[in-house]
């Protein structure tokens, strides 16, 4: 794997972004281990740099991942590559750390950039990506 995650699944619930644990693609991960927690997009981590766009949605309780969207607008839900209810612990609790991880695999895996916003336009660096 090799995951963002928001929260420390340690210490409190957290959403795990990235190529998730054995399954040697994109995705979501609610770190509970519950049936269903995962959910796992349809593209596969390359030799090339991808831009992966999760949204948590605290309103209707939803994550969203797309894979490489188009930066001039914000992806529609509908579009989106992987989506998974969020856990009630998650919602109630939100989070206070983000945590870099990488394990378990034989592929290195590098973090470029990491940015966090309250809006699309927040993370969207306009022209180039």
């Amino acid at each position: 794997y090799a995951v963002v995650s928001l929260g420390n699944n340690v210490t409190a619930p957290s959403v795990g972004i990235g190529m998730l644990f054995l399954k040697d693609f994109y995705g979501l991960d609610n770190n509970t281990g519950e049936r269903g927690a995962r959910a796992r997009t349809g593209v596969r981590p390359t030799q090339e740099t991808d831009w992966l766009v999760p949204k948590l949605d605290f309103v209707n309780a939803v994550e969203y991942i797309w894979v490489n969207p188009a930066p001039g607008v914000e992806p529609d839900v509908t579009d989106a590559d992987g989506r998974l209810p969020m856990t009630a612990d998650f919602l109630a609790s939100g989070f206070s750390e983000i945590v870099l991880t990488i394990g378990y695999t034989p592929a290195t895996f590098q973090f470029d950039e990491l940015r966090v916003g309250t809006a699309f336009g927040d993370v969207v660096n306009g022209a180039t990506l």
